[in-house]
């Protein structure tokens, strides 16, 4: 969209963790995490704010892109051992594992299909 592109193409900002802020209250998590790596990477953001950051990508990506999200509580656990943050982003690396391991998104979908197909499911919702 017109408004994606423009998001994107924004230079100069002094403060890209806010941004990202306002992107992920939006649900806009995508476009959230590309202003988190751009926070990390500022000389400007403070440590609190980077290991922040790094967890904010991890929950931007846990659904969409679970690799990505276990790269970024990674990182956060590496680069900012003591931070609150990153016993937080331990708890969330394990869930995102456990629901890979155990294939939770497609027994979602497969609970979702028969919920449809079976009589007076429309009553449920």
């Amino acid at each position: 969209s017109k408004i994606r592109d423009r998001i994107l193409k924004l230079n100069g900002i002094k403060d890209p963790a806010a941004l990202a802020d306002a992107l992920f209250q939006a649900k806009h998590q995508e476009l959230a995490s590309i202003f988190y790596d751009r926070a990390v990477k500022a000389e400007a953001t403070t440590e609190n704010q980077k290991a922040w950051s790094l967890f904010q990508a991890g929950n931007c990506s846990r659904s969409t892109k679970p690799k990505e999200a276990l790269k970024a509580y990674d990182a956060l656990v590496a680069s900012h051992p003591g931070s609150l943050w990153s016993d937080i982003a331990l708890v969330q690396k394990g869930i995102v594992e456990w629901r890979n391991t155990n294939n939770v998104a497609a027994l979602l979908k497969d609970i979702d299909k028969q919920s449809q197909q079976s009589p007076g499911s429309s009553e449920r919702k």
